[in-house]
This record gives C-alpha cells, structure tokens and sequence, in this order.
C-alpha cells in the first residue's frame, strides 16, 4: 500500500468513525426522561455533522469525485477551528497539493492528461 493509499484510508476510517461518534450524543439525549423541550437545533446540528463526516469518509474510501469534494470541504471547514484544527487542515491540504492526491479520485494527471 503506498502512502497515499494509506494517508486516504486512515482520514476515510477516521470520518466515518468521528461521524458515527456525533450521532452518539443523540442517543443519549433521547435516552434520559426529562430532556429540555428546545433540543431540536442541537439534534439537527450533530445530525448534519455527523452526515457531513460519514458522507465525506464513504467518499473518501470508495474514491469518488463527490468524495474528494467533501473532503475538500471538510479541510477548509476545519481550517476555522483554531489551532488545532488549522493546523491538521492546513498540513493535509498541504499533503493533498504536493503529492497530487486528486489524480486518485479518478480526475487524470497532475498534467490534465487521463490516468492510465
């Protein structure tokens, strides 16, 4: 496995695990008896970024051009999270550029030929 097969499995796995993690506080909220009546932008939020994060994992893994643009998305979302989160993103997008990742996503050569 090369190492840019293996950097795009270990943050596909790691996507679909922090995803499956953000639907976790759900289960708990509605699992206790006296819940507050106004959780539904709470629920709607863990449900959106928890979709965000298995649909952006599944992408990455089953290496799909949707995939690589919600993977995108999700680096330049995270460049907001100050300081770490910045700095993973910044490293990654980083990583992305040099090593040509896109031509994994089936989009051709860093040269705009076709991969063979």
């Amino acid at each position: 496995m090369s190492k840019k097969d293996r950097f795009l499995k270990t943050y596909g796995i790691s996507l679909i695990f922090l995803g499956a993690c953000g639907f976790y506080p759900l289960v708990l909220l509605y699992s206790i008896e006296d819940r507050p009546p106004d959780i539904h932008a709470f629920v709607i939020f863990f449900v959106l970024m928890g979709g965000w994060y298995l649909t952006a994992g599944v992408g990455i893994l089953l290496r799909s051009k949707w995939g690589y643009f919600f993977f995108k998305s999700f680096l330049y979302f995270l460049l907001l999270g100050f300081p770490i989160g910045t700095f993973i993103a910044y490293a990654s997008l980083k990583y992305i550029k040099r090593n040509h990742i896109k031509t994994l996503f089936s989009f051709g050569t860093s040269r705009g030929e076709d991969a063979p």
